[in-house]
């Protein structure tokens, strides 16, 4: 195993409302790192992160789980979160130990109410990061309804899930 020095490692907890895209990300992070050499499909329950029987038969994400690549000679603890709100407190836990949170916002439906709750909570902890996806206009109108919400400081990104494949 690789040694890295603590200014090359991030810790980020990847957070938002349930079934906005969360989990692919991830996925999508650890095939660009070949970490993976395919993505897996949350239908299929062949994703890395939702590895509980629980997980896949629910296919939704119901625990954190640390996941970990490299990217441009930096090691990335990226922490998957569930974004149900009844298991918000493994969100919660997650960003507490990051050094930031990567908030996925749906790219067709916009700010919902899992998202306000965890930008709430990253005001709350001094992180606001903002991750979101574009498709037929729909995330510039969710952007600028996210900045009403007063979430503090958002980058607003568009990162196409394909672009390492």
């Amino acid at each position: 195993m690789k040694n890295y020095a603590p200014a090359d490692i991030r810790n980020f907890a990847v957070v938002g409302h349930a079934s906005s895209g969360k989990t692919m990300l991830c996925e999508a992070m650890l095939a660009c790192g070949g970490v993976i050499n395919r993505m897996g499909r949350i239908a299929d329950g062949s994703t890395v992160s939702d590895y509980h029987v629980s997980e896949k038969n629910r296919q939704i994400s119901v625990s954190a789980s640390l996941l970990h690549t490299e990217w441009a000679g930096k090691k990335l603890n990226i922490i998957d979160t569930p974004g149900y709100l009844d298991f918000i407190s493994e969100g919660l836990g997650a960003m507490r130990v990051g050094d930031f949170a990567l908030v996925v916002v749906h790219a067709q439906h916009g700010v919902s109410v899992g998202t306000d709750r965890v930008w709430e909570l990253c005001d709350t902890m001094r992180h606001s990061e903002n991750d979101r996806g574009e498709r037929d206009g729909q995330g510039e109108r969710g952007f600028r309804r996210g900045g009403e919400t007063g979430a503090g400081t958002v980058w607003p990104a568009c990162l196409p899930v394909e672009a390492c494949r």
